[in-house]
């Protein structure tokens, strides 16, 4: 980087600190000359970056490439095990100084936004990686998509990387069907006259969350939109609908229970996203991610699991997803006070013993929680938001997080 004068580097590895995403600045040879905090966080240095093709193909034409790639971990010559591999949508820019080219700008795009969802964990599992491509798939075609899983297993993370691929810029939407009232979701969805409904804006995506609970006639008019692609009062319908619901969606549709009509439409390429007791080898890499991200935020040493807490993190079933592996690594996290997570800095449950009744309670109540605040925001108004949909006080929800709730003050 020798040719950038310092002023003109400090301006650019300024631009790229406050990126929001992961980004590498990278010379003729696709080398790393810079990385910035984020690249960091999610480990970039340690991968192959100068074999993604998007990167060759700028370096060969000096032309901005962008789509999906799988980068591969460096060789460590101490592992026998096969590479980790860290996937996302990738660009890669040309960085000219007075005509020439310098090298290139790499923006990975798993963690784009701020929400640090369960899409960007480096999932090494063919069934993820195929998930991933076929969203890259999806967000050239426009149908809309359907994400069928277990609860915990980031439906709405991965709803949002889909629609950052395919319109970013553009608002995300996000609608929890469950816990609200049905005149509350008809104005929402459908808006009246002083409010326009969520479904009559002019761009971007509605997400629908949860929507084997949206009500059956609301199925209908929804279906209705988008076969017409109209309202009755001749607007058009102009945003792009996903939605989630549970794995078994189909079997509900084919009872009667849910819209058959309305899922044959949901359904022309639905993303399914297995839990993750059926790829037990993305739990290592997730639980190792986790531990590096909430290390990083509360400023804690950087750990790692011990043996005997690896084969335990392996053995447990997760029925709450990677939201439960999530929470067991914080909580170890806040147990552990050296480099290394043991056995016993793991919570209970992980480790094989029953919690009571009011821990489980407590458990899912969080974890609900958690899901809400993923669509509506981490912000004061996105708890309000959150405890009215869950029906409980805001005191409550701050309690289960673990916050001090802010005075009138602080609310301003």
């Amino acid at each position: 980087m020798e040719d950038y004068h310092q002023a003109e580097q400090d301006l650019l590895f300024g631009v790229l600190d406050a990126l929001p995403c992961p980004a590498a600045l990278l010379n003729r040879e696709g080398q790393p000359a810079y990385m910035n905090p984020k690249g960091e966080l999610c480990k970039l240095p340690s991968y192959e970056v100068s074999a993604v093709a998007q990167v060759r193909d700028c370096l060969r034409d000096g032309a901005p490439h962008a789509g999906w790639a799988e980068l591969r971990a460096l060789p460590d010559p101490g592992q026998d095990a096969p590479a980790d591999r860290l996937s996302g949508f990738a660009e890669a820019y040309p960085v000219r100084v007075d005509g020439h080219l310098l090298g290139v700008l790499l923006l990975l795009r798993p963690e784009v936004g701020s929400s640090e969802g369960y899409d960007s964990l480096p999932y090494v599992s063919e069934a993820i990686l195929s998930l991933r491509a076929k969203l890259s798939r999806l967000s050239a075609i426009g149908v809309p998509a359907l994400f069928l899983g277990e609860p915990g297993t980031g439906r709405a993370s991965f709803a949002r990387m889909l629609h950052e691929i395919s319109l970013p810029g553009d608002p995300f939407s996000p609608v929890a069907c469950r816990t609200k009232e049905q005149s509350e979701l008809e104005r929402e969805l459908f808006g009246d006259i002083p409010h326009p409904g969520v479904l009559r804006a002019l761009k971007g995506t509605v997400f629908l969350s949860g929507i084997e609970e949206l009500p059956l006639p609301f199925q209908r008019r929804l279906l209705a939109l988008l076969q017409s692609r109209i309202f009755p009062d001749g607007m058009p319908f102009l945003v792009r609908l996903s939605a989630s619901g549970p794995p078994d969606l189909e079997n509900m549709a084919a009872s009667g229970r849910f819209d058959p009509g309305l899922y044959a439409r949901l359904s022309v390429m639905p993303a399914r996203i297995p839990p993750l007791r059926d790829r037990p080898e993305d739990i290592l890499p997730a639980a190792r991610c986790f531990l590096t991200r909430y290390a990083t935020l509360s400023d804690a040493p950087s750990a790692d699991f011990s043996k005997e807490s690896c084969r335990i993190l392996m053995s447990h079933t997760w029925p709450g997803n990677v939201k439960e592996l999530e929470d067991a690594v914080v909580s170890a996290l806040s147990q552990c006070t050296g480099d290394v997570i043991l056995p016993e800095h793991l919570p209970v449950g992980t480790a094989g013993a029953k919690l009571d009744l009011h821990e489980q309670r407590q458990g899912f109540t969080r974890r609900r929680i958690e899901e809400a605040l993923a669509l509506h925001g981490n912000t004061v108004e996105g708890k309000r938001i959150a405890a009215k949909e869950l029906g409980i006080g805001l005191s409550t929800l701050y309690r289960l997080l673990g916050e001090k709730k802010p005075n009138r003050r602080e609310n301003k």
